[in-house]
Formats: structure tokens, sequence, C-alpha cells
């Protein structure tokens, strides 16, 4: 059995191996003409294996620039195009640069809510930021209970200090407890929410 890993790398991976074997035995046709003919029908598979090779203007040019490059420049057939190779042509995509994890002071908190603590801790002193600090500590706290079964405030202080640089810490208001429901009691408590029983308007029964 011959495994992609044996075969031959392909450039451009988005219209498959089937249409570089069509490439190939078009190669191997000895009239021009009949090459030529066989490279147009082989554009057309093109635009219908990958119908997103049609979007944007010029497509047509397109699809034969990339039966030029996949061929390797060797197809010698009649281009509508005037074509010329390029050796700066890049077809892999560019490498994103992800954050790694490891810069994370609490992974389980994520990304997204320590990005949040420290535009906080930017902000100047006011009443917005003290508003702003009492909703994050009570988000801090949602997030805290998802994985333990209790919450130490002076636990959470600490934490949002270690993320800010000791600029901003946990939030000394007393946050209302609708703020912070209790996960675990709520997925072990296992009650099922009453049914509301529908009302009858039939004045005949």
């Amino acid at each position: 059995m011959e495994y992609n890993t044996k075969r031959p790398k392909l450039r451009i991976n988005d219209y498959g191996r089937n249409v570089y074997k069509m490439i190939e035995f078009a190669k191997t046709i000895p009239d021009r003409k009949l090459r030529t003919r066989a490279a147009e029908a082989i554009v057309k598979v093109m635009g219908m294996v990958n119908p997103h090779a049609k979007e944007g203007e010029d497509y047509h040019r397109r699809l034969w620039d990339h039966l030029m490059i996949m061929s390797d420049w060797q197809l010698d057939v009649d281009c509508p195009y005037n074509l010329t190779r390029s050796e700066s042509v890049q077809f892999s995509p560019r490498r994103i640069a992800y954050k790694n994890s490891r810069d994370l002071h609490f992974p389980h908190y994520g990304r997204c809510l320590e990005d949040m603590v420290n535009a906080v801790a930017d902000m100047p002193d006011s009443e917005d930021k003290e508003l702003l600090n009492v909703l994050l500590t009570a988000q801090v706290k949602k997030s805290y209970l998802s994985y333990n079964l209790d919450v130490n405030n002076q636990v959470l202080d600490n934490q949002m200090m270690r993320i800010s640089k000791g600029r901003l810490g946990a939030s000394k208001v007393d946050i209302p407890y609708h703020l912070t429901p209790n996960i675990v009691s709520e997925s072990t408590s296992g009650r099922k929410k009453k049914k509301k029983k529908k009302k009858n308007n039939n004045p005949m029964l």
C-alpha cells in the first residue's frame, strides 16, 4: 500500500493529488494541441475541486498560474496568458506567532481574564475603575469556583496582585452573592425545574 508520506510533496495542496496525476499525464502527451486541450480540461477540474479559487478578479488566470506552478513549469502548452516563472512565489502560509500558555500566571483563568485584570490596572484611579474592579473580582471569583468548592478572598487578592504585578488587588466591596452563583451546588443538587402547567383557555371544558 502506498502512503502519502512516500509520495512526492504537493506544491499546492488545495487541488489534491489526483489533479497532480492528471498534470503528470498531460506532460506525456506528445501532440501539443492535445496537450493544450488536456490542460484546459484540467483547469476546469481545478475550478470545480477548489471553488474558492474562483473568488476574486481574474481567477481564470490564477488557475492557469497554479497549473504551471504545480507542473514545475514543465507543461509545454499554449497558455492563454503570458505567465512568467517567479522564484519568489511563496505558497506556504505564514507561521502564526501563538502566545505560549506558559506566559499565564494562572492558566485556569485564561488569557482574556488576565488581560482584563491588566487593562483595569492600567486605568487611572476613578469611580469607573472601582466599579470595573468590583465586576472583575466577581468574574475572577466565578472562575475560581469552577475548579474549587469554596473561595478565599485573600487568595483572590493575592492572585490578582500577582497577575497585575502589584497594581490591582481584589475589590474590598462586599459582592452580592447573586453575582457569584454557587456553581458546585447547582451541579450537585439535581433539582429539576418545575414545569409550568399550561392554562386551559377553553371555556367549554
